[in-house]
């Protein structure tokens, strides 16, 4: 019996016989890490999530809103530091079948959403209702940003009848009874809830100060017109 002979004798007498159930585990527990590993790569981290409204009292709404996703895109800052600006947009249509915008409800019900873009009056009366905060234009052209010291790449942006709003969503809270269940006492949960207040309080104050540092730059640009 040669070597090869001998070596394919004990890989499947010996070895396969005695360990094929530890080579099986392991090949599983390698292709689980490969998988997760790469859902961790390609998986999209998003800084921000916004919801986008049309409320049918635009007719060139979808020029607008694709401009104003741009914009925002470009603007808003990298808050969970992974090197560029992820921002994640729920559009959100008014239908001939439903009454009134309830549809809204939807964007004002999740605590994942930080800011409503749509047109001025529809903005301003749900601000009236305190569902949002300050209000802001998106710019109807693009100006030298650069000469207030904003770097950003050239778009043209047309019409520029679009604002953004922050959102006054309430922040999510755990569910009690799975949180029991994997053991969490009240008080921890209770911590939990607070972090996760704490969170959106602070997000809420960045994208306010990033519009309104939009803001600020395009008032600065137009006085010295």
């Amino acid at each position: 019996m040669n070597r090869l002979q001998k070596f394919a004798d004990w890989l499947e007498n010996v070895f396969w016989y005695h360990y094929k159930w530890y080579w099986v585990l392991g090949v599983a527990a390698a292709a689980f890490a490969a998988l997760s590993l790469y859902g961790n790569i390609t998986e999209i981290h998003y800084d921000w999530k916004i919801a986008v409204y049309d409320s049918n009292l635009l007719e060139d709404f979808s020029s607008n809103a694709a401009t104003a996703e741009v914009f925002l895109t470009g603007f808003l800052p990298d808050y969970n530091g992974d090197g560029k600006t992820q921002a994640e947009f729920v559009y959100i249509a008014e239908t001939p079948d439903i009454i009134g915008d309830v549809p809204l409800f939807t964007a004002f019900s999740d605590s994942d959403i930080y800011a409503l873009v749509s047109d001025l009056e529809t903005l301003t009366e749900w601000q009236s209702y305190g569902f949002l905060g300050s209000i802001y234009p998106i710019p109807s052209e693009w100006p030298s940003f650069a000469s207030v010291g904003v770097q950003s790449s050239i778009y043209p942006f047309p019409n520029g009848k679009l604002y953004a709003a922050v959102c006054n969503n309430p922040p999510a809270v755990t569910d009690v009874e799975l949180a029991r269940a994997n053991g969490y006492s009240d008080a921890e949960i209770a911590e939990m809830d607070a972090a996760i207040a704490a969170q959106r309080a602070e997000k809420t104050l960045v994208i306010d100060d990033a519009l309104q540092t939009i803001d600020d730059v395009l008032q600065t640009l137009n006085s010295g017109k």
